[in-house]
């Protein structure tokens, strides 16, 4: 009765080791083979490069896309006609080109800094990555937060008074 006791528990400590061998076996594996490792196409540093672990998998790549010299101007035209007459100026600074593998497929993309301003010297800034080929705006970050020229005065919007109880 106690072998077989036993065996049972035995049993069950190797079939729990291996299902969870299974489930976090991803998390494990690849991670330490690429973090300290920064891999380059043509100049540009990968990223997201989960998939790629040795030189031979960087041969594979082919970005989907080719870049344009036009990118910077059609930022501007999207965001001008997002900002409408209010927008003053638009300051796109370039931190990088990268490629982005994402899905399989290897993107040429651009990193940028993104500063607006309107017509009453207000300023917002964030980041984006846009599409090398075609200026299109893939992702954001760092939200924008609206600097005020003038924090202590008015706020720029009047309130309707009919909207308040008196």
């Amino acid at each position: 009765m106690i072998k077989k006791k036993k065996w049972i528990f035995f049993l069950l400590l190797i079939s729990g080791s291996l299902i969870f061998w299974i489930v976090y076996r991803d998390e494990f594996a690849g991670d330490n083979i690429t973090s300290n490792k920064e891999f380059k196409i043509n100049g540009r540093r990968i990223i997201n490069p989960k998939s790629v672990t040795s030189q031979n998998d960087l041969k594979k790549i082919i970005p989907f896309n080719l870049p344009s010299p036009h990118w910077q101007k059609e930022v501007e035209k999207s965001l001008k006609l997002q900002g409408g007459q209010s927008l003053k100026t638009i300051s796109i600074e370039k931190v990088e080109s990268l490629i982005w593998l994402q899905n399989n497929r290897a993107l040429n993309v651009e990193s940028l800094k993104i500063n607006l301003k309107n017509d009453k010297n207000q300023e917002v800034s964030f980041r984006a990555m846009i599409d090398s080929s075609n200026g299109k705006i893939l992702q954001t970050w760092d939200q924008p937060v609206v600097c005020p020229t003038n924090p202590r005065g008015e706020p720029g919007i009047k309130i309707d008074p009919r909207y308040f109880n008196n």
